[in-house]
């Protein structure tokens, strides 16, 4: 069940998508979300899909433009602090008790799509879920912000999966670097290879309600997403790119533009 955004007036300009060795292409596309146009703080939409006929994902990384970065947005107020040792495990049915991660932590929602594979002779068994992208504490010893990402699926099992990653900055056309961590899990559904197919993020959506003490009172807010970058590139736009490491070593990349109108 993908997050579904107000239609709101944007163009993608280009994609384009290449890959060494036996990695088949890429796609990568970005767009904004409603109150991008009008000044106010609107969501970004990332999509990266792989071929059905590409090795499994063990990493991606994704650039965004430079001028957006979650500085300068009011997402990420808390921090998840989920142990190491539940980061790739496969855990059966909903996470009971306390929330995993604080309300105030979550910057992005969206949906993640993979392929499960018994082995040669069974069909593949295809699965989606339900995609959180919550602020962290970095466990993984790699200096940056720390990321968080769940999934709940619902078939072919109803289960949460947990994988981590970090932020950085990076050079110019870009600036913040989201990276996930994507290790096949350590007791998977069936025994099955994973592999991711398609992930799609709604970072700063709209559906994202924080809250806060006020005068003894708990009041609810959406903290938005970004701000439109007032530096771009009339003819080029804004640059995006993402980076895919397989199975065997062997890398894809993608990238895709936003018109600065």
């Amino acid at each position: 069940m993908a997050v579904a955004l107000a239609t709101a007036p944007t163009v993608v300009v280009t994609t384009s998508a290449h890959a060494s060795g036996p990695a088949k292409p890429l796609t990568l596309s970005a767009s904004w979300g409603p109150g991008a146009r009008s000044g106010a703080r609107a969501p970004l939409r990332l999509a990266l899909t792989t071929s059905p006929h590409a090795p499994t994902v063990e990493d991606v990384r994704i650039f965004l433009a430079a001028g957006i970065d979650l500085a300068g947005t009011r997402l990420g107020d808390e921090a998840c602090r989920i142990l190491p040792s539940v980061f790739g495990e496969v855990l059966l049915g909903r996470v009971g008790g306390d929330p995993p991660c604080p309300r105030n932590a979550l910057i992005g929602v969206g949906e993640a799509t993979a392929v499960l594979r018994v082995n040669e002779y069974e069909p593949p068994i295809f699965g989606s879920g339900r995609l959180s992208l919550f602020n962290a504490v970095e466990h993984q010893g790699h200096g940056g912000p720390g990321i968080a990402v769940t999934v709940n699926t619902d078939r072919p099992i109803v289960s949460t999966l947990f994988y981590s990653g970090d932020l950085s900055s990076t050079r110019p056309p870009y600036g913040l670097r989201i990276r996930i961590r994507v290790p096949q899990p350590r007791r998977p559904p069936f025994g099955a290879t994973v592999a991711l197919r398609r992930l799609v993020l709604d970072v700063g959506s709209p559906e994202i309600l924080y809250s806060a003490k006020r005068r003894g009172r708990t009041v609810y807010y959406r903290p938005g997403g970004f701000e439109r970058p007032r530096d771009c590139d009339r003819i080029r736009g804004l640059s995006f790119r993402a980076e895919v490491r397989f199975a065997g070593g062997s890398r894809g990349v993608a990238t895709t533009r936003i018109s600065c109108s």
